[in-house]
């Protein structure tokens, strides 16, 4: 759950930045749709959220928890379709 909040600001960022520099201008003049950009956008953002939801599960596999053992796919899951709500 922390990994969810802690990661949650970083999808804000990268659109606010790119319309602040005018950047979605220059792609959209270089010929990239902004549904190219958005679906880039969103599978790098997918990526970066994966990461700490994996490294939660790793953990607990590390720390040796019994419910996140048996159940670590189903938590693994639950963690990324949730986070799908952030992005």
């Amino acid at each position: 759950m922390i990994a969810i909040l802690v990661s949650s600001g970083l999808f804000v960022i990268t659109p606010v930045k790119d319309r602040e520099d005018k950047l979605r201008y220059l792609l959209n003049f270089a010929g990239i749709t902004s549904h190219a950009y958005y679906a880039g956008l969103f599978l790098a953002d997918f990526i970066l959220f994966t990461i700490p939801c994996a490294l939660v599960v790793a953990l607990a596999y590390a720390c040796k928890i019994e419910a996140f053992i048996n159940n670590s796919g189903e938590i693994f899951l639950s963690l990324t379709m949730f986070g799908l709500g952030f992005l």
